[in-house]
């Protein structure tokens, strides 16, 4: 009877005695090899076997990307009175100077969460991405490689490659990388390293000194490119979500109208001129909050009004200029966006 291991792979049987067997606890010995003297058949015996070793079974301690297709951050923004939650994504490759890059871009995300613990899918995308950088990685020198269009971070120069972040430094290394660095004098040290599952991997984490740490594939604490949780300038962020997939994958879509909740209001003219009406609902209790803002996040007006069953509440704003602006209404633990034109 022909072995099982034997029967599976005809080309293993070609190069195996009849006596080629299966061991059913898996040792080095799995192909066991009789009456042969053949040193190069045993070779490709056990090399065959080494590769289904590995196929089978994950290899810790692989080094992981992080400039992977399809990569997703959500960005919580730690300001209440802005609106600069955001999205970071890699989708697209770009070639320069012979090295492959993954494009990043970024998205300003619509919510109306107070806190992190509120800032839940699904998240809503408002106005165009930008491309803001480049990324690579090295996988042999498990270091992360950036360009930079646009940065808040002056160490780091812009349309030059720079060094993102060193995930091969050991305990007691400075960080390396200009995210990391002021003018030059490392500003932080690694405290030590430890793997843990993260995101759905066995993932190394580099803790430093600053209080902040470093998961590979993935950033730091607020993304990709940072040192801290500052990936805006001025605005303390925080990242939320890591998802590697579609849009639509990760929870994330464009705007729309009462997507959650407050599905009796009525809001009119649209399209408006110096004021907005919003008519609220019988079911209207407590206090009612606004903010009006444009695609980048700027806030135009914001207000807080009394939330009265059937009343309809006027929100003044005068001087804006034409083109599409967002509201945003908040009541008790309901939120709802609405996209507005102004002609």
């Amino acid at each position: 009877m022909i072995p099982e291991l034997c029967n599976t792979c005809p080309e293993l049987y070609m190069n195996c005695p009849e006596l080629c067997i299966a061991c059913l606890t898996k040792r080095a010995d799995i192909c066991s090899i009789g009456y042969s003297s053949n040193l190069d058949t045993m070779i490709r015996c056990f090399t065959f076997l080494l590769i289904v070793f590995i196929s089978t079974f994950d290899v810790y301690g692989q080094y992981e990307p992080m400039a992977l297709e399809g990569a997703r951050w959500v960005v919580f923004d730690k300001d209440n009175d802005s609106a600069f939650h955001h999205l970071l994504k890699l989708e697209g490759d770009s070639a320069i100077n012979g090295n492959m890059y993954k494009k990043l871009y970024r998205q300003e995300i619509l919510s109306g969460a107070t806190s992190v613990q509120d800032f839940l899918p699904p998240y809503y995308l408002i106005g165009t991405q930008q491309l803001i950088g480049l990324m690579r990685d090295d996988v042999q020198e498990e270091k992360v490689y950036g360009i930079f269009f646009t940065t808040p971070y002056g160490e780091c120069s812009t349309g030059e490659e720079e060094l993102v972040h060193d995930y091969s430094l050991t305990v007691g290394s400075p960080l390396a990388g200009c995210l990391h660095e002021d003018q030059g004098i490392p500003i932080a040290s690694i405290d030590s390293i430890k793997t843990e599952l993260l995101w759905g991997k066995q993932r190394e984490v580099q803790y430093v000194s600053t209080g902040y740490r470093f998961i590979e594939g993935i950033g730091g604490n607020a993304g990709p490119f940072s040192s801290s949780s500052f990936t805006v300038p001025g605005v303390l962020t925080e990242m939320v979500e890591y998802c590697v997939g579609t849009d639509t994958e990760c929870g994330l879509g464009p705007v729309g109208t009462n997507e959650m909740g407050l599905s009796q209001l009525k809001i009119y003219p649209n399209p408006m001129g110096g004021y907005l009406k919003i008519e609220l609902g019988n079911e209207c209790a407590g206090s009612i909050y606004v903010r009006l803002f444009d695609a980048t996040g700027r806030v135009f007006q914001k207000a807080e009004f009394d939330c009265r069953a059937n009343e309809t509440i006027t929100v003044r704003a005068e001087g804006l200029g034409s083109g599409f602006y967002f509201l945003n209404i908040q009541s008790g633990g309901s939120s709802s966006n609405h996209k507005i034109l102004v002609r």
